[in-house]
């Protein structure tokens, strides 16, 4: 603990309100000699990590386990926090190596002319997704199967550009619960499947929709 650091009743005292010592001003006069060592670069750098700012709270949905400050990054800052997360977590890699594993071809999938919705949610009343998705351009619609069905009936969802469905099958809940597991999933997925309107499509040569599951 230094001189700067010294507790009385509990309360941190300032340096201002601590006497000087031999010693102390010793340190002191070391640590000022160190700071004149200090390049402006190095400066700078430290002075950067201080204005860092953590992830906004409102980026993290927790309760649907989405972080949508990735859905927001156009395609040379989401390919540049790949990289860096990949230079993390395998810092043994050369630049060479590192440049070889380096992404570049990403694309977003929002636009300002297709945007990717979010269809459910306790707070999203069906009355409210259905005037969203009628005025709304898609190009991603992301939902529960009993509320894309809902949609469907009442005719705000449209299949005719529909190019593919993906099931996130590989989701477990904390009591290890996927999609296929529980019967309130499983059966409203089925229904949808196997709307008339969709089986006729799947694999078809023209106007087909994937089925992925993943």
């Amino acid at each position: 603990m230094s001189d700067s650091d010294s507790v009385t009743g509990g309360l941190l005292l300032p340096p201002s309100s601590v006497s000087a010592s031999p010693t102390s001003t010793k340190r002191r006069r070391e640590y000022d000699d160190d700071e004149s060592e200090v390049t402006p670069a190095a400066r700078e750098k430290a002075k950067k990590r201080k204005k860092a700012k953590p992830a906004h709270d409102a980026d993290v949905d927790l309760e649907d386990g989405i972080n949508n400050a990735l859905g927001r990054m156009d395609n040379r800052l989401l390919a540049d926090y790949i990289a860096r997360k990949t230079k993390r977590f395998e810092s043994s890699l050369s630049l060479v190596e590192l440049e070889d594993k380096h992404i570049s071809a990403l694309r977003t999938f929002q636009t300002k002319e297709s945007t990717v919705a979010k269809l459910f949610a306790k707070h999203i009343k069906l009355k409210k997704a259905v005037d969203f998705v009628r005025k709304t351009r898609m190009g991603i619609g992301v939902g529960t199967p009993s509320r894309l069905i809902a949609l469907l009936d009442a005719g705000a969802l449209s299949l005719e550009k529909l190019e593919r469905i993906v099931v996130d099958s590989s989701h477990i809940d904390l009591k290890k619960r996927g999609i296929l597991d529980m019967k309130e999933t499983q059966q409203p997925l089925m229904h949808l499947l196997n709307r008339s309107d969709l089986r006729s499509r799947y694999g078809a040569v023209n106007d087909g929709i994937d089925l992925l599951f993943y």
